[in-house]
């Protein structure tokens, strides 16, 4: 059984929603965070990043940046830019990007659940970025960009989504993203329920993306607790806004990687290793892997399609069946010498649907040695590395959608 609770949001009012929202804060480089909060006074990227160049001013310290954001959050809701709703409600979500629609719900669901394993993990968190977030949460107040819920679909999600697509959106839009959003508001006692319960027969649930969100939130709910005269399960503090999709819905791409040096080999000697457990096979044209256990590498003399050897396949446990381990167990750790991708310099990240030229043009400009590409991990696998409290190696899964920040606005306190 899976908490899931409806709330009272804060949201833009409808006539400056799109110039409110913006996307997730990392999607920002420093100029077009800069450009943003120059151009745009009613941006949300004035509650995240408070002064203009804050991020540039090491001198300039954490609280007093966050205290900056809290002033501009309570303005925006004294001008009414923001406002809170007076009831609480679920919202059915709705993105297109691309072509492909994403639907999903808003609500809130339990630090509990966290702590009990009913909200599921992959991915190991780092402490100094769960206390950072859990100082933002403690300062603002409030949780703006929600964590990514994957639940399993059944007939209550298909019959209510059914009901509310067929009836006109609260509001619908075109984001700072590019892509068409969507909402709805469910409000009705009936369909409250409906989705309470449609959680509520859920074993658990997976985390998606937002993993240090959710940690930071637990953290902060303990916090809380410890500093309340007697346990209450149903405070503010003790839920986070989460957006949750049927796996049926959500997408899992992969990660591909671009390594700055090829630990003092030549290309030549690269491949020599490789070819001591990988069947390997020039290619004339980029390689996208279309199949588990199969990579692709770009060199500066082009592109390689890897196949592990059978031999180095062992298929005990689901950890032995995920491509990212596979490729730091065989090539990142004893080729290249690269032990902790969390913390190495030398490897640059790329999330999403394979992008070839880019890498082939990151590569060719000498800026890297080589990149490679995977084979996205499957639903079904990610799912098992969770079940089995397995944690995957950074950056293995990269799902979409992406959420907005500033669209759904939960406040932490009763005030």
């Amino acid at each position: 059984m899976v908490i899931f609770k409806p709330f009272r949001a804060i949201l833009p009012e409808l006539h400056v929603l799109d110039k409110v929202v913006t996307r997730p804060f990392d999607s920002y480089t420093r100029e077009e965070s800069a450009e943003v909060l120059a151009s745009n006074p009613l941006s949300f990227l004035h509650v995240i990043v408070p002064v203009q160049d804050a991020r540039a001013k090491a001198t300039t310290p954490y609280d007093e940046i966050l205290n900056l954001g809290r002033e501009k959050l309570a303005s925006m809701m004294a001008d009414g830019i923001l406002v809170r709703e007076e009831e609480p409600c679920f919202f059915l979500y709705q993105q297109v990007k691309e072509g492909h629609v994403y639907t999903g719900i808003i609500g809130l669901a339990h630090v509990g659940d966290y702590e009990g394993g009913r909200i599921r993990k992959h991915e190991q968190t780092l402490e100094h970025k769960e206390e950072l977030l859990k100082q933002y949460l403690d300062t603002i107040d409030i949780h703006a960009e929600p964590v990514y819920l994957v639940f399993e679909n059944n007939v209550l999600w298909d019959n209510l989504k059914d009901a509310y697509l067929r009836t006109a959106p609260y509001a619908s839009f075109s984001g700072p993203d590019g892509f068409v959003h969507t909402f709805w508001k469910i409000c009705k006692e009936a369909d409250l329920e409906t989705v309470e319960m449609l959680f509520a027969a859920q074993r658990s649930v997976y985390i998606a993306d937002g993993h240090h969100r959710c940690a930071a939130s637990y953290l902060y709910g303990r916090d809380k607790a410890s500093q309340s005269a007697e346990e209450d399960p149903q405070a503010c503090y003790n839920y986070f806004l989460a957006a949750a999709l049927p796996e049926t819905e959500a997408r899992l791409f992969e990660f591909s990687r671009l390594v700055r040096d090829l630990n003092g080999y030549t290309d030549e000697q690269f491949i020599s290793l490789l070819a001591e457990k990988f069947h390997i096979q020039k290619s004339t044209v980029p390689v996208i892997p279309v199949a588990p256990h199969e990579f692709g590498v770009c060199l500066a003399d082009g592109w390689y399609v890897l196949n592990l050897k059978r031999e180095f396949l062992k298929n005990e446990h689901p950890a032995d069946e995920l491509d990212p381990e596979l490729a730091n167990i065989h090539i990142f750790g004893p080729v290249l010498q690269v032990h902790d991708l969390r913390k190495d310099k030398r490897v640059k990240f790329i999330g999403g649907k394979t992008d070839a030229p880019r890498l082939e043009q990151a590569v060719r400009s000498g800026k890297f040695a080589a990149a490679f590409t995977f084979y996205p991990v499957r639903m079904e696998l990610f799912k098992q590395m969770a079940d089995v409290g397995e944690m995957m190696p950074p950056k293995s899964t990269f799902f979409e959608p992406k959420f907005l920040n500033g669209l759904f606005i939960y406040k932490l306190s009763e005030e």
